[in-house]
C-alpha cells in the first residue's frame, strides 16, 4: 500500500540538519510507526529556498516551498510580500504535481490549517477521490484543530481593541502581530469550511470534531484514530514527592502562539492565588518575558508576570519538556479552544495532575474527576479554586497514576498504528470495491477509550 501524507512540517526528516521540532513531534512519531507498514511518502510545507526531492530512512520526502527562488534576494522578497492566495495556488501546484508523480493508493492530509485539501476541487474530485492516469485516489483528511472555532474564540479573553490597542510595532513590522495571526486564521477558516464540506473521509479522534465535521458536512465518513505522543513522555514520569505540603506548589503550563491559548487567563488565576495567600510557582513554556501575547496579556489585564511568581522557560525540546513537568505538581491548560491539547496529554502520560478547561475536545482526552479537573475558562476563581483543592490533596482526589495508566492505552503506538493502517485499507476498498462500502454519514473504528 502506498500512502501519501501531506503535512505542515517535515517530520522525521528534520533529524537530517540535527534540528530539534519544538511543535509536530507527534508526527514524526507516528511516521515511524507506520513507515515499515506502508510505502510512505510525505509531501511537506517548507519555507526553504528549494523543494528538490529527497530520501531518509526509507521515506520518500517532496517539499513544497511557495517562496522558492535561486535568488536569495528574490527568495526574501517573497516571503515578505507574497500574498495568502498567492501562497495556495503555487502550494497546490506543486501538490498536484506529486500527487500525480507519486500515484498513491491513498493520500492523508494531515490537518485543515493550510489550503492542501483544495487538492480536491483543483483535481476535480468526486466520491471521495481524484483521478490520476486512470485509477482513483482516494483522501482523508485527518483533524487537527478546527479553524472556524479559533477563529471565533480568538478575542474570547482580550477583546480585539485591547489587542489592537497593545500590539507592538515591532511584532506588526516582523509580520507576527497578533492581529496578522488573526486575519492568516480567517483566511485559513474560509478555506477549511470549503474543504469540510467537500471531503468524504475524515479522520479524528474526540467527540468535538465528531460533531464539528458533521455540521459541514452530514454526509461525511468518519473514522476514529487515536493520537502517538512524542517518545520521551512515554519514558518519563511524575516524580514521587513527600514535601509537597512544606514548599511551594509547583504549577506548569505550556503554550504556543495565539491570544486564544489564555496566557491572560493564568495572569488572573494567579493574581487570585495572591490574594488567597497560596504559596506557588508557575512555570511557562513557550513564552519569555518578551513574547508578543505576554505583552499584550499583561497591558490588557494590568497584571504583571514579575509580580505573580511566573517563570519563563522559553521554546524548550521535548527532553526538556518532560524533565520540567517531572518536578511539578499540577499541569494547567488555561486555553479558549482546543481539540486534543498534545500538552495536556503529554502531563497525562507522565502521571501528573492536571487541571484544565473544559473546552472543545478536551473532555474526550481527560475525564473530570478522573484524570484532571475540567474548569470554566471564564471563571479564574473556579480555576484557583480547582488548583488549592488539588493541591492540598493531590492522591486523595485524582489518581496521578491511575491517569498516567489511562493515557498509555489511550496513545498506545501500537493500537494506534494498526488503527490507521486498518483505516487506509478499509477506505481504498470502499472506494475500490463498491459492494464494500458502507452507507455515508456512518462512523468507523469506535474506540471506548
Amino acid at each position: 500500500m502506498k500512502v501519501l501524507w501531506v503535512t505542515n512540517n517535515s517530520c522525521s526528516s528534520a533529524e537530517m540538519t540535527g534540528r530539534q521540532m519544538e511543535t509536530g513531534g507527534w508526527l514524526s512519531a507516528l511516521e515511524k510507526e507506520v513507515r515499515d507498514d506502508v510505502e510512505l511518502e510525505i509531501a511537506f510545507l517548507s519555507n526553504g529556498r528549494r523543494q528538490d526531492d529527497f530520501t531518509y530512512r526509507g521515506v520518500r520526502y517532496h517539499p513544497i516551498a511557495p517562496f522558492c527562488s535561486g535568488s536569495r534576494i528574490l527568495f526574501r522578497i517573497k516571503r515578505l510580500f507574497m500574498s495568502w492566495d498567492r501562497q495556495d495556488r503555487l502550494i497546490l501546484k506543486r501538490l498536484g504535481k506529486i500527487i500525480r508523480d507519486s500515484s498513491p493508493d491513498i493520500v492523508h492530509i494531515h490537518g485543515t490549517e493550510k489550503c492542501f485539501g483544495l487538492i480536491y476541487r483543483e483535481m476535480h474530485g468526486k466520491d471521495g477521490c481524484i483521478a490520476v492516469g486512470g485509477r482513483k485516489i482516494p483522501i482523508v483528511i485527518s483533524i487537527q484543530g478546527i479553524m472556524q472555532e479559533i477563529v471565533r474564540k480568538y478575542f474570547a479573553g482580550i477583546p480585539e481593541e485591547k489587542a489592537v490597542k497593545y500590539g507592538s510595532i515591532g511584532a506588526m513590522l516582523r509580520k507576527q502581530s497578533v492581529m496578522r495571526r488573526y486575519r492568516q486564521l480567517q483566511h485559513q477558516a474560509a478555506d477549511e469550511a470549503v474543504i469540510l464540506s467537500e471531503t468524504k473521509f475524515i479522520i479524528g479522534r474526540t467527540d468535538w470534531d465528531r460533531a464539528m465535521t458533521a455540521g459541514f458536512n452530514p454526509e461525511r465518513i468518519y473514522f476514529h484514530v487515536g493520537e502517538i505522543m512524542r517518545p520521551e513522555f512515554y519514558r518519563g514520569k511524575a516524580r514521587e514527592d513527600n514535601d509537597a505540603g512544606k514548599r511551594p506548589v509547583r504549577l506548569i503550563s505550556t503554550f504556543s502562539e495565539g491570544l486564544y491559548k489564555g496566557y491572560e487567563l493564568l495572569l488572573k488565576v494567579a493574581a487570585e492565588l495572591k490574594r488567597k495567600d497560596t504559596d506557588y510557582i508557575w512555570t511557562v513554556i513557550g513564552y519569555t518575558q518578551k513574547s508578543e501575547t505576554v505583552s499584550i496579556s499583561e497591558k490588557a489585564t494590568g497584571l504583571h508576570s514579575s509580580n505573580l511568581n511566573i517563570r519563563f522557560c522559553g521554546k524548550m525540546d521535548a527532553g526538556s519538556i518532560v524533565r520540567e513537568l517531572s518536578r511539578s505538581d499540577i499541569y494547567c491548560q488555561v486555553s479558549h479552544i482546543e481539540n486534543s491539547p498534545n500538552s495536556l496529554c503529554e502531563a497525562l502520560l507522565l502521571g501528573l495532575p492536571a487541571i484544565a478547561t473544559n473546552v472543545g475536545g478536551t473532555a474526550t482526552v481527560a475525564n473530570n474527576g478522573i484524570s484532571a479537573f475540567l474548569v470554566s475558562d471564564t471563571s479564574p476563581a473556579e480555576y484557583a479554586r480547582a488548583i488549592i483543592r488539588l493541591a492540598a490533596s493531590p492522591e486523595g482526589i485524582i489518581s496521578g497514576e491511575g491517569s498516567r495508566i489511562a493515557a498509555l492505552i489511550h496513545h498506545d503506538p501500537e493500537r494506534i498504528r494498526k488503527q490507521l493502517t486498518d483505516t487506509y485499507t478499509e477506505i481504498i476498498g470502499m472506494t475500490g470495491n463498491q459492494e464494500r462500502a458502507v452507507p455515508e454519514g456512518t462512523e468507523k473504528n469506535e474506540d471506548s477509550i
